[in-house]
């Protein structure tokens, strides 16, 4: 019993020291918490400098900015339609495969010319077979099949945009560097179109960089006969009009004479539609640099080397657009113009006629459409060539002024051209 006792104190001892520690913190917090004013309804006392009337606001005079807008070329008319949405599913195309199983030149030419989905299935058929026949070839084939090869899946790298495009034709060149046949003179040609190509699509120190790949594989090529060299001389001229697009100036017109005499060098050796055309081409674009005197000259002696490449059944639609694009220079220069007054109406429809149209002679037919006052007839066929793959600055510009020009006209039908606003938007994004 007093063992019982003595535990009994002692948990009542230590359950009291808690209880008697918690009685005390309880009162010190009621000393220290302030007690609430006896009138609730009246607010407390405030210090008279924290008071509203004591903050005495600065004087300021009102301050209005003076908002200046600036237009950009990115911007889109302001040309206010509402319509229904795109339809943005493609119904399937259904594709035909080439007549001549072989004709790869052919198949090149007509495929460059078709809307991309039928484009990309006969470039795809073809670089299938061309792979099946590569296999099996020879020595003495391997070089020419490699060749074409090479241009077929080129072909298809252009249809391609981005980074895409760039991986494409990387891939493309590794493929072709570890073959034996690439050191032949008709695979180098072909590694050449390639590296002007890729140099195309960048800007700057990459693309010089590119072009002093195809100078260096220029330097391969052979010289011997007066074919080879002409061959020799036509890469030149295209590494020069290049080199022409990445300067300004001076520069750029002393390429341009480089290319000029490279392209009528050739064309003396091997007198073809093919270098026919580049000669016409270089001397229009010079014209475009020169003075009004200069560019007449320059602009006659385009349009000599236009009518040869026309005489060529596969080169007649490219010289027709040639020659419209003469006639533009012409007509912008003032030359005579009372002289040639509806010829670029007449090589329009020529070249309508000529069958289906590469994306540069569409271009040359949308701005002369557009100098004619055919405003939807070009948002048209620079909506086409978009389609195709070509969504350069230069034709959305050019789309985007048929547009403004469109809305601006009386009576022009409003569904077609809010159409064709929404998809020059979505071509603009994808620059």
């Amino acid at each position: 019993m007093p063992l019982l006792a003595t535990l009994a104190m002692a948990v009542a001892g230590g359950l009291a020291v808690p209880a008697l520690a918690t009685f005390a913190w309880r009162r010190r917090r009621r000393l220290f918490v302030p007690r609430p004013n006896a009138s609730s309804d009246r607010p407390p006392a405030t210090e008279p400098s924290l008071t509203s009337a004591s903050v005495t606001p600065l004087d300021r005079a009102p301050f209005s900015p003076a908002w200046v807008y600036r237009g950009s070329s990115f911007e889109t008319p302001p040309v206010q339609v509402a319509d229904d949405p795109v339809n943005l599913l493609v119904a399937p195309v259904v594709t035909v495969p080439p007549a001549r199983a072989g004709d790869w030149d052919t198949c090149l030419r007509q495929a460059r010319a078709l809307p991309r989905q039928e484009a990309d299935a006969r470039l795809a058929h073809a670089e299938n077979e061309l792979r099946a026949t590569l296999h099996d070839a020879d020595d003495h084939a391997r070089p020419t099949l490699l060749a074409q090869w090479t241009r077929i899946r080129l072909a298809r790298a252009e249809r391609l945009s981005g980074a895409t495009r760039l991986f494409a034709l990387r891939e493309l060149l590794a493929a072709i560097e570890g073959d034996a046949a690439a050191a032949d003179a008709v695979a180098i040609d072909a590694r050449i179109e390639a590296q002007l190509a890729w140099a195309s699509w960048m800007r700057g120190d990459a693309a010089a960089s590119r072009l002093t790949e195809a100078e260096r594989l220029c330097a391969m090529l052979p010289t011997g006969d007066s074919r080879s060299a002409a061959l020799a001389l036509r890469r030149k001229g295209q590494i020069c009009l290049q080199r022409a697009e990445l300067v300004r100036g001076p520069h750029a017109l002393a390429n341009l004479e480089r290319a000029q005499a490279c392209f009528d060098e050739a064309h003396t050796l091997l007198p073809d539609a093919e270098t026919a055309l580049l000669v016409a081409r270089t001397s229009l674009q010079r014209a475009r640099s020169l003075s009004p005197a200069d560019a007449a000259d320059a602009c006659a002696h385009a349009l000599l080397h236009a009518f040869l490449a026309e005489q060529e059944t596969d080169c007649r639609a490219e010289a027709l657009a040639c020659r419209l694009d003469i006639q533009l220079v012409y007509a912008a220069l003032a030359v005579d113009d009372h002289g040639h007054a509806g010829v670029a109406a007449s090589l329009g429809r020529d070249l309508e006629a000529a069958g289906p149209l590469a994306p540069g002679a569409r271009m040359a037919l949308a701005e002369a459409c557009l100098r004619e006052g055919d405003h939807e007839k070009t948002a048209t066929l620079c909506e086409s060539i978009w389609n195709d793959g070509g969504a350069q600055p230069r034709v959305l510009n050019l789309w985007r002024d048929a547009c403004h020009r469109w809305g601006g006209s009386e009576g022009h039908d409003r569904p077609a051209l809010a159409r064709s606003l929404r998809l020059l938007a979505v071509a603009r994004s994808t620059l």
